[in-house]
């Protein structure tokens, strides 16, 4: 299970993609506190999403571009199966 803040259509605004549409799915969780975090309401609360219900709300988004941001998406270790189910979807 992943601990999911939030997922909506986006525009990248930052990499080499900025400027493209995105599906954004923000994972809860962070224990670094940056001081330019604009993303502080991520820290807690979100709701619990399989891997499966994560990719299909993204599937249904539309976009072929995905940003998996945080809080710090790598505290959560489901994260991984969900960014390979991604790259194996292209």
């Amino acid at each position: 299970m992943l601990l999911i803040n939030e997922i909506y259509p986006a525009v990248c605004g930052e990499s080499r993609f900025t400027g493209y549409p995105c599906t954004l799915v923000r994972l809860t969780g962070c224990h670094i506190r940056c001081v330019w975090c604009d993303s502080e309401h991520s820290f807690a609360g979100g709701e619990a999403m399989t891997v499966q219900a994560v990719v299909d709300r993204i599937d249904r988004a539309g976009f072929s571009t995905v940003l998996v941001t945080g809080g710090e998406p790598l505290l959560q270790p489901e994260v991984i199966p969900l960014l390979a189910s991604l790259l194996d979807d292209g």
